[in-house]
């Protein structure tokens, strides 16, 4: 079996694989922009929230109040609010649902901020291809591509109702409750090594929230080529990753062991990549892979294996909730001028 370059996490239980509270900051980039929040928030009508805020517990109604009337964080709050509390048919006129993965199915988030999936990632999605200049066809075919129990792509269902949605991950508890639950939506138990049980150019588009954050070198570069191969020519992968600004977030956040984080930098700066096995001998629910733990990865390293068989046409540095790093490449013909 082949084996990652690995930097040992020293005398530190790690908390990955467990699902933590929804953070109560805001979390909206300034400079971002929020298609999603807006056309869902759009399809509710404003007397609707008057009748929130009776409903909510004291937690919920003293963040509720902090936040500024009309801004992005106030709107998606609503938006979560509403499916939460069962406002009288917001949810359903936005698109979302209100089902929630039971405590025993992998989840990325749960409570009232994550009520009806995760509209932030939605919106990182279509604003940083907005940003990018490109956008995904009407009709077209998109892949979540490690999504546990489809926080992320039941939102960009409810947002583009014209796509044709999937998703795909290696838990296969949770891909039978997305399955059970969120209807219009195809999802697949993935294999922990390429390839998927896909068609070649099957998809214009592929996201990957917080994936390659966890990969591997050697399955970073193989899932890499794997998503050459999904997507059509011309087709777009849209990605997350831990890099240098994430050293510097769990290091000022103290999230992480200081050797640890050094012992990364060094590796990064030697490398271009640094790896923390992070799971142990159980595993990430279950799911038990030496390549998958905790990964930082250079834009060096990144740019080196992307091209030439990918054209990077964004990278923006912590865009995701002020820690990873966010890429999107276009498919070209390996060959191509």
């Amino acid at each position: 079996m082949r084996r990652a370059r690995r930097i040992v996490a020293s005398g530190v239980e790690s908390t990955f694989g467990m699902v933590l509270p929804m953070s109560r900051s805001p979390l909206h980039r300034e400079g971002l922009p929020a298609p999603v929040t807006n056309a869902l928030f759009s399809r509710i009508e404003v007397d609707d929230f008057e009748a929130l805020s009776p409903r909510l517990s004291d937690e919920d109604r003293a963040y509720w109040t902090q936040l500024e009337p009309g801004s992005v964080n106030w709107k998606r709050t609503a938006l979560h609010y509403s499916v939460r509390y069962g406002l009288e048919g917001s949810g359903a006129r936005a698109g979302l649902t209100a089902a929630e993965p039971p405590s025993d199915v992998h989840a990325m988030g749960r409570g009232s901020l994550a009520a009806g999936g995760s509209i932030y990632h939605a919106d990182l999605i279509f604003a940083t291809l907005e940003l990018a200049g490109v956008e995904i066809p009407i009709g077209g075919r998109v892949l979540d591509f490690g999504c546990s129990s489809g926080r992320v792509i039941r939102v960009v269902k409810a947002y583009r109702r014209d796509l044709e949605c999937h998703g795909c991950d290696p838990n296969e508890g949770a891909i039978r409750w997305a399955n059970e639950n969120l209807p219009d939506i195809s999802f697949m138990v993935s294999p922990q090594r390429p390839p998927l049980a896909s068609d070649g150019s099957s998809f214009e588009c592929v996201f990957a929230i917080s994936i390659w954050s966890h990969f591997g070198p050697e399955a970073a570069t193989a899932w890499l080529a794997e998503m050459h191969r999904l997507l059509t020519p011309g087709g777009l992968l849209m990605l997350t990753t831990h890099s240098f600004g994430s050293v510097a977030y769990y290091a000022s956040k103290r999230l992480r062991p200081v050797v640890d984080m050094r012992a990364v930098l060094t590796s990064m700066l030697g490398t271009g990549f640094g790896f923390l096995p992070m799971f142990g001998t159980k595993g990430d629910w279950g799911i038990i892979d030496p390549d998958w733990g905790e990964s930082y990865i250079s834009p060096e390293w990144l740019l080196n294996h992307a091209t030439p068989q990918w054209e990077v046409l964004l990278y923006r540095t912590r865009a995701n909730e002020d820690n990873q790093d966010v890429v999107i490449l276009r498919r070209r013909d390996v060959g191509s001028p």
